[in-house]
């Protein structure tokens, strides 16, 4: 999806929810992954694939996903944060 790098600053909408804020891309593997902070304190990092984006709403500033906070496996990051990954 060549639009990924233009989601900076958009809300990233869980099935239940709202995630987080869309702070870029990265790559994972395979996949290229959207990478939200959300939470509280935004300690909170999601990585979520582009191929669970179900829609991107320019005019409410919004990325609709397919997962939730329960789809994802939690691990330690080294700055403190929480990073959160897809159960494989």
């Amino acid at each position: 999806m060549d639009q990924l790098a233009d989601l900076v600053g958009f809300r990233l909408l869980g099935r239940f929810g709202e995630l987080g804020i869309v702070e870029g891309r990265s790559s994972l593997g395979d996949d290229v992954t959207l990478v939200a902070r959300g939470g509280v304190s935004h300690a909170l990092v999601y990585h979520v694939p582009e191929r669970s984006i179900l829609e991107v709403s320019a005019e409410r500033r919004t990325v609709t996903v397919d997962v939730d906070v329960a789809d994802f496996v939690p691990s330690l990051g080294n700055d403190g944060t929480v990073v959160l990954e897809l159960t494989p």
